[in-house]
C-alpha cells in the first residue's frame, strides 16, 4: 500500500475508530473478546503488515497489550485491515458502521458511537 494514496485524515479516522472501540469496550479486553478479534484479523495480519511496513509484532500483540502506535505505518495497517474486512465505504474514505457492528462484541450502538467519536477527533 502506497502511503501517498490515502489522505492522512482517512488513515487517522480508521486509527481513531480502532482506539475508540477499545476504550469503549473496556480498558482490558476479556480473553474471549481478544481471541474473537484476533481471529477476525488473522487472515489479513501478515498481508497488511507487509503492505504497510508495520512491525508485524505490533498487530500480533495489539489486543493483548492494548498498544496502538500513533504512527503512519500503523494507521495504514488499520486502514488495510478495515479494507480487507470490507468495513470501508466504497470510496474508502469512511467506515461502514453496519459492517463494523457485525464484528464480535461490537454491535450497532457501539459501532455508531466509535465512528462518531472518531469523526470528531479527525
Amino acid at each position: 500500500l502506497n502511503r501517498l494514496q490515502l489522505p492522512s485524515t482517512i488513515k487517522m479516522k480508521a486509527f481513531c475508530v480502532l482506539c475508540t472501540l477499545f476504550i469503549l469496550v473496556n480498558s482490558q479486553l476479556r480473553d474471549e473478546i481478544r481471541r474473537a478479534w484476533e481471529e477476525e484479523d488473522a487472515p489479513f495480519l501478515d498481508e497488511c503488515a507487509k503492505e504497510t511496513n508495520v512491525d508485524p509484532q505490533i498487530p500480533k500483540k495489539m489486543y493483548k497489550d492494548l498498544h496502538f502506535p500513533n504512527e503512519e505505518s500503523f494507521h495504514c495497517y488499520v486502514w488495510c485491515l478495515y479494507n480487507r474486512q470490507n468495513a470501508l465505504t466504497p470510496d474508502g474514505k469512511d467506515i461502514e458502521v453496519e459492517v463494523l457492528a457485525m464484528h464480535p462484541y461490537v454491535g450497532l450502538e457501539l459501532a455508531q458511537r466509535c465512528v462518531e467519536e472518531a469523526s470528531i477527533k479527525t
